[in-house]
């Protein structure tokens, strides 16, 4: 067993065992018949749509599942990101095909080039975030992806620990290079819901004041609450709920008193199934990580009006199944309270 599972899992025995107990049992919080799906949900779309010709038939049959399943935002993986903060070569033509085709399919969809890449640093790190020359070809592949017709960038480089200003220069850059009206998305690491000072945790976990700092540049944050190595499904409920609750909240204390908050967060969900030494996919799942999600909209500490909605990791393995699980608890929501 690894030695981050096994951190996890020795912090949460702490718990006193009639807590524990009753973590264990195979449910989670019941989802309430108020509707917190504003159709502004988003997923993470593979390489293969943004590389090789598809069929129009094909991508009228992807837009009319993500229009059904109220997916407003795409991450389309454009990467890897190398060692010189480039790409791996693309013929744009396929790029404006899937983005015209998909726009139609999916009136008011939006578009995020998916960039990710491990930091210099970590096992099969590539990206030096600390090499200007690196971030500025990040920055200008971002500015080349939009100016192809990407709403956006979505930046995926993990892990990236607490209080990196780095990342944050790196943010910094890209946004500045991104043309009018273009977004910046960013996969953040998880919440962290106790102050331990291990390295491991400051280097999958961010504390709320970090949160806010990349909020300062970001126009969104997608949480990905996954691979956690929690072993009990009702605990994995309850750290969902923790992210949704403490990310909307340090978000909107970076908005304006009574204004609109200018980033705004939605909570990633794992639909894989492949289990590894931090995910077991009985446990962390779509319909525990729902659960979660509504738990932390239901509690008054939660800033709803930061949320915008779940995304789904990832497209390519979410079977249908996993569709009816999400229809059932979240997708068929949204007429009461709109967005």
């Amino acid at each position: 067993m690894s030695r981050g599972r096994l951190l996890m899992i020795g912090l949460f025995l702490l718990v006193p065992g009639s807590v524990l107990l009753y973590l264990a049992s195979d449910t989670g919080p019941n989802p309430s018949s108020v509707s917190h799906n504003r159709q502004r949900n988003g997923i993470w779309l593979q390489h293969a749509w943004f590389s090789e010709p598809q069929t129009a038939q094909r991508l009228a049959e992807l837009g009319s599942q993500l229009r059904e399943h109220g997916m407003r935002d795409l991450y389309l993986h454009v990467g890897p990101l190398n060692e010189d903060g480039g790409i791996p070569p693309y013929p744009p033509e396929v790029a404006r095909t899937f983005l015209g085709g998909i726009r139609e399919a999916v009136p008011g969809v939006r578009v995020f080039a998916w960039l990710g890449g491990i930091p210099v640093g970590s096992p099969r790190g590539k990206v030096d975030l600390q090499d200007e020359t690196v971030t500025q070809a990040i920055a200008d592949r971002a500015r080349e992806l939009t100016t192809l017709g990407f709403d956006g960038v979505h930046l995926n480089i993990e892990p990236i620990e607490d209080g990196d200003p780095a990342f944050l220069a790196l943010l910094e850059r890209v946004k500045g290079a991104l043309g009018e009206g273009k977004l910046l998305s960013v996969a953040a690491m998880k919440w962290k819901p106790f102050n331990l000072p291990h390295p491991w945790f400051r280097k999958w976990f961010w504390i709320s004041a970090y949160f806010r700092d990349v909020g300062r540049t970001a126009d969104q944050v997608v949480v990905m609450a996954y691979d956690t190595a929690i072993p009990f499904r009702r605990l994995y409920a309850w750290f969902v709920k923790q992210q949704t609750i403490q990310v909307t909240r340090a978000l909107d204390e970076e908005s304006a008193s009574g204004g609109a908050p200018r980033c705004e967060v939605l909570i990633g969900l794992p639909t894989y199934d492949r289990a590894t030494r931090v995910y077991d996919p009985e446990v962390e799942n779509l319909e525990q990580g729902i659960r979660g999600v509504i738990a932390g909209l239901e509690d008054e500490r939660s800033a709803r009006e930061v949320f915008a909605g779940i995304a789904i990791y990832a497209h390519w393995v979410t079977d249908e199944q996993e569709w009816a699980v999400y229809r059932q608890l979240w997708g068929n929501q949204g007429a009461q309270e709109g967005g």
